[in-house]
């Protein structure tokens, strides 16, 4: 394909492929053939591991694919397509620091932190940062979906309760995000009674139509468009281009739109 794609990597990224990725590779294909993605490269690991096909994987990395170029690209969709076999397979091969990478891109904005658990217990550190200053402990107090157990095991193995973001930000902050839940009273701390104003729930309220949400929505949609160029100064296939394409759907059917 135009990004360097073969045969080996579509078959590998249907669900149900492992005969046709078999056949692939007895016939020579390689296993550790890397290709554009984006500005990431991808590989049939990759592919594989995107849809959890464990076979896929598995045969994948008896012929020789590389684990360790695949990284944590692939260690975390594993975890999101909730195919722990073939996150397992994978995480034998990776470095402590690989794995703890891993949990900045299955915890929000990238993730749901559902599967950090998973991570934590194959030694992830709990104790990183991303780009942005801002702690796993923070990113994971985030999800509105997080169990309380999984907050435990982070603070269990070490994450700072009163660590602040550069932006002032601590993990009861965004925890807060969502109302007074449990998981605000486990990282509230000891600073629990300063003066921070706890942030209250946005409630819910339903449109009166299925053409009523839309015209509510794409104003905001093409906001987050106009602000990612802004801040990036790049085309980006989430923010823009699908905006694009949605504004312009809208714009077809009818529905008032934002010109």
């Amino acid at each position: 394909s135009d990004h360097g794609k073969t045969a080996l990597f579509v078959a590998a990224g249907r669900r149900g492929g492992p005969s046709v990725v078999k056949m692939l590779l007895d016939y020579g294909a390689s296993a550790s053939l890397k290709a554009g993605r984006l500005n990431n490269p991808t590989s049939a690991l990759v592919e594989a591991a995107n849809v959890g096909d464990a076979a896929t994987v598995r045969l994948l990395l008896d012929h020789g694919a590389s684990v360790t170029d695949a990284g944590f690209v692939a260690a975390a969709f594993a975890l999101r397509a909730h195919c722990l076999e073939c996150f397992d397979l994978l995480a034998r091969a990776l470095d402590k620091g690989t794995l703890s990478m891993t949990g900045l891109v299955i915890t929000p904005p990238a993730g749901d932190s559902r599967a950090l658990s998973t991570l934590l217990d194959r030694g992830a550190d709990a104790t990183i940062k991303d780009g942005e200053g801002r702690t796993l402990l923070m990113r994971a107090s985030a999800s509105d979906l997080v169990p309380p157990a999984t907050i435990r095991a982070l603070i269990a193995r070490g994450a700072d309760l009163t660590a602040v973001s550069p932006k002032g930000d601590r993990a009861v902050d965004f925890a807060r995000l969502h109302g007074h839940t449990a998981i605000v009273d486990l990282v509230a701390g000891p600073h629990s009674s300063d003066n921070s104003a706890p942030t209250t729930a946005i409630a819910a309220s339903p449109a009166g139509s299925a053409r009523a949400a839309i015209e509510r929505s794409l104003p905001l949609i093409q906001a987050t468009d106009v602000t990612f160029f802004r801040k990036s100064g790049c085309i980006s296939c989430h923010h823009n281009s699908l905006t694009a394409m949605a504004v312009a759907l809208a714009r077809a059917h009818g529905v008032r739109v934002d010109e």
